[in-house]
């Protein structure tokens, strides 16, 4: 999923993961294949330093969000965020199939990207879902499906590496994860390999229907696991 539409990889894995184990230890145990897999994506697609210039407060509002979100993690219900954010989610991904997607002008973007970076960063800290508002704010600048999963991955390595970090100072790691968390970024690549090559034959309208889709999926999921 990460390597045809650029997100997907944390959300997909703690849907799994949470079968048979708790939030908190799905989140440490998913950071680094996701930080490391984010990394190599923000660093694809020949347009990295024209996104950088352009929205570097967005990645630094991120970062600060994402520390703010681990507080919210180990003080709040885990399973009620979720499933607040799957209502969310599966709300803009219906209202995107059914309307025209809305286009953010140039001039807003100095506000509503910090505002966007901060509360992205929260919401991925707080429940592991990078989504929400984050592809709001991307659907809405309009990206062609090359740039879209290029910002993506660099706003998800903004927040990633923080979170695992953050993870990692409070002992997320012990008792063997740290060697599962590492053996776990051979699959993901091989995945991201798959999903990049999936994508160059997707058309542009069908790989935002798909994107939809996708986020549909996770909100139903996410809605499953805090509700349900």
């Amino acid at each position: 999923m990460k390597g045809t539409i650029g997100l997907g990889l944390p959300t997909v894995s703690l849907a799994i993961l949470s079968a048979s184990m708790d939030l908190r230890t799905a989140i440490g145990l998913m950071a680094v294949p996701a930080a490391m897999t984010n990394i190599y994506q923000s660093v694809q697609g020949g347009a990295f330093w024209e996104l950088l210039r352009r929205h570097w407060s967005l990645f630094v509002a991120a970062a600060i969000g994402v520390v703010i979100g681990t507080m919210i993690l180990f003080s709040v219900d885990p399973d009620l965020l979720c499933g607040v954010l799957g209502i969310i989610l599966c709300f803009y991904a219906l209202l995107g199939m059914v309307t025209v997607p809305v286009t953010i002008p140039r001039r807003w973007e100095k506000i509503l990207g910090p505002l966007t970076g901060i509360s992205t960063g929260i919401v991925t800290g707080a429940t592991g879902s990078l989504a929400l508002p984050l592809m709001i704010y991307i659907d809405g600048l309009r990206f062609d499906k090359e740039r879209f999963v290029q910002f993506t991955g660099m706003v998800a390595t903004a927040i990633t590496v923080p979170l695992m970090l953050g993870v990692t100072g409070r002992q997320m790691f012990t008792g063997g994860m740290l060697p599962t968390a590492i053996a776990a970024v051979v699959p993901s690549f091989l995945g991201l390999w798959v999903g990049q090559r999936l994508r160059r034959r997707v058309p542009q309208a069908l790989f935002r229907k798909l994107v939809l889709l996708a986020l549909l999926a996770i909100g139903v999921k996410l809605m499953d696991k805090g509700f349900f």
